[in-house]
C-alpha cells in the first residue's frame, strides 16, 4: 500500500473512534469527573486551584459531591481543591476556554472538554497503533481492524467519552513506549527524552500510572547510556512540574493529593494511599475485577475477550522483541497488583487496568493469522468485545447505572428525545452510519480503480 493511502487510512481509524467517543460523550458531570473538571474552570475563569464554590455548581444533580479535596489555609480558612492528579484539568483548559468564548452553556461546555481530552486522546492511541502495527501481520486490514478493536470494541470507548483521566494516561505511556521502540531503529537521546516526558506525563495523569511509567524508563535504559539518561531527564520533568502543582496547592510538594481527599479513610488510608501487600481479600477484589460480572460492573476480560487471546499471543509477541516483551509483562504484573488495592467497580470494567489496553492489542499481533483458527479466534473475540462495549458505553452511568435506560445514553438519544421519540438500541444506527460516511469515499474510490483496471485490462 502506498503512503497516501495508508494516510488516509489513519485518518479514518482517527475519524471513527473520534465520531463513537463523540455519540456517546455526556453533558454532566459525577464525582469523579467533576472534581478533573472543577479544576479547569477554576485555572481558566480565575487562575486558581481553588474549587470550593465551583465543584457544587459543577456536579449535576443527583450525584453525591464525594471526589475532592480538604486543606486549612494558614488563615484558618477551609479551601476545597481537587483531589485528582491534576494534568487532565491542565491539558482540558483550551478547549474550556474555547467553549466559552464561544457562549456554550455549562453542559455543552462539559460535552467539549471530555470529548477533547479523552476522546482526543483515544483516537490518537488508535492512531499509534495502527501506525506501529507491522502491515506484515494480517495486511492493511489487520492494521485497521486492531486500531478499531482497541477504540471502539474495547473499554476505551467509554473512557473516551468521559472526562476521567484514563484515556490520557493509556495515551501518554503507550505514546511514551512508540517514542521509545524508535531507538530499536537508531533513534537518538531525542526519541528517549519524549518517552521519558511522556511517561512522567501519565504518572502526572494518573498518580498510579507511575509503576507502569517506570517500567518504560527501564525499557528505555535497556538501549544503553545514550538512551538511559534522557529517557530519565524527560521523565523528571512532569514529576517536578507535579511536585510544584502540589506544593502551591497544598502546601508541600509531597504527600499525593489523596492525602487531603475526602474519602482517605475510606480509600487510601491503608498501605501506600490503599495499595499494600496482596492479601485474601485483594485477590478476591482482583479476580471480581477481572472475571465478575453483575449490576455494579462488568470485569475487565469480560469487557475485553480478546485479552485471553492476547495472553495466548504474547509468548509468539515477545520472541520478535524481548525487551519489549519485558516491559509489556511488568506492567502488566504492576497494574494486576495495584488492582488489589484500589477498591471495586466504580465506574465500568476495570478502570485501572486500563492504560494497558493499548499494549494488549498490540500484543494479539504475536497470533499466527495464516491459520485459519486464529484468524477465527480474532474476529469471533472481536465482534464480541465490540458489542459489549458499544452497549457497556451506553449503559454504565457512573453511580446511577440502574437508571440507564437501553440506548439512552447517546447524542441520538439525546436529540430525539425533545420530539418524545425513543428508539433504543436503535439510536446505535446513527453511530453507524456516521461511521460508514467516514470510510465510504475510500470504499467507492476502490471500487472506481479496480472497475477501471478491469475495463483498462
Amino acid at each position: 500500500m502506498n503512503a497516501n493511502a495508508a494516510r488516509g487510512n489513519g485518518l479514518k481509524v482517527f475519524l471513527s473512534v473520534f465520531v463513537a467517543c463523540a455519540f456517546f460523550t455526556n453533558f454532566y458531570m459525577t464525582t469523579n469527573d467533576a472534581s478533573r473538571f472543577s479544576l479547569t474552570v477554576a485555572l481558566a475563569e480565575r487562575g486558581s486551584f481553588e474549587i470550593t464554590d465551583i465543584l457544587p455548581e459543577v456536579t449535576s444533580d443527583g450525584w453525591k459531591m464525594r471526589d475532592y479535596a480538604i486543606v486549612k489555609r494558614d488563615d484558618g480558612r477551609v479551601a476545597v481543591l481537587s483531589d485528582k492528579a491534576p494534568l487532565g484539568s491542565f491539558v482540558a483548559v483550551p478547549a474550556y476556554a474555547a467553549a466559552r468564548a464561544a457562549g456554550l452553556p455549562m453542559p455543552w461546555r462539559m460535552f467539549i472538554v471530555s470529548l477533547m481530552v479523552s476522546g482526543l486522546c483515544a483516537a490518537a492511541t488508535s492512531l499509534l497503533i495502527y501506525r506501529s502495527a507491522p502491515a506484515s501481520w494480517a495486511g492493511e486490514g489487520g492494521r485497521v481492524a486492531l486500531a478499531l478493536l482497541y477504540g471502539i470494541g474495547s473499554p476505551a470507548l467509554f473512557y473516551g467519552s468521559i472526562f476521567f483521566s484514563s484515556s490520557l494516561t493509556a495515551f501518554c505511556l503507550y505514546a511514551s513506549f512508540a517514542s521509545m521502540t524508535g531507538l530499536k531503529r537508531g533513534g537518538g537521546a531525542g526519541a528517549a527524552a519524549l518517552g521519558g516526558l511522556l511517561a512522567g506525563a501519565a504518572a502526572a495523569s494518573d498518580y498510579y500510572a507511575a509503576a507502569p511509567a517506570a517500567c518504560l524508563i527501564v525499557y528505555g535504559a535497556s538501549f544503553g547510556r545514550r538512551a538511559a539518561f534522557p529517557s530519565a531527564a524527560g521523565f523528571a520533568v512532569p514529576i517536578a512540574a507535579l511536585l510544584l502543582y502540589h506544593d502551591a496547592a497544598f502546601g508541600a510538594p509531597w504527600p499525593l493529593s489523596y492525602k487531603y481527599a475526602a474519602l482517605f479513610g475510606q480509600y487510601h488510608s491503608s498501605g501506600f494511599f490503599g495499595v499494600s501487600a496482596p492479601s485474601p481479600e485483594g485477590l478476591k477484589r482482583l479476580v471480581v475485577l477481572l472475571f465478575g460480572i453483575n449490576r455494579d460492573g462488568w470485569g475487565f476480560v469480560i469487557t475485553f475477550p480478546p485479552a485471553i487471546l492476547a495472553a495466548v499471543a504474547f509468548r509468539r509477541r515477545s520472541k520478535s522483541d524481548p525487551r519489549a516483551g519485558a516491559a509489556f509483562a511488568a506492567m502488566a504484573a504492576a497494574l494486576l497488583f495495584i488492582n488489589t488495592g484500589v477498591g471495586w467497580f466504580d465506574a465500568y470494567s476495570a478502570r485501572f487496568m486500563t492504560p494497558l489496553l493499548p499494549f494488549l492489542v498490540v500484543a494479539l499481533t504475536g497470533l499466527d493469522m495464516k491459520r485459519p483458527a486464529a484468524r477465527a479466534a480474532f474476529a469471533a473475540a472481536s465482534a464480541v468485545s465490540l458489542a459489549v462495549n458499544i452497549v457497556g458505553a451506553d449503559r454504565f452511568m457512573p453511580e446511577r447505572i440502574w437508571e440507564a435506560a437501553p440506548g439512552a445514553q447517546n447524542l441520538a438519544a439525546a436529540a430525539l428525545a425533545p420530539f418524545g421519540v425513543s428508539l433504543g438500541y436503535g439510536n446505535f444506527a446513527f453511530l453507524a452510519l456516521a461511521i460508514a460516511l467516514v470510510w465510504l469515499p475510500g470504499a467507492v474510490s476502490l471500487r472506481r480503480q479496480r472497475k477501471g483496471g478491469k475495463d483498462g485490462g
